[in-house]
């Protein structure tokens, strides 16, 4: 992730905790997803 400004506008990551995005933070990096993109659908297997 390249800005401390980036994490903050990440609601999730902005809701955790210091100490654990401080954990976090070196194996982030940024991705674009366009708006509507299904990462998974419900009931589908993962692999």
């Amino acid at each position: 992730m390249d800005t401390l400004t980036q994490l903050r506008q990440n609601h999730l990551l902005a809701a955790l905790p210091g100490a654990v995005l401080k954990r976090w933070r070196p194996l982030l990096e940024p991705i674009d997803l366009p708006l509507g993109h299904v990462l998974y659908e419900a009931g589908t297997t993962l692999s």
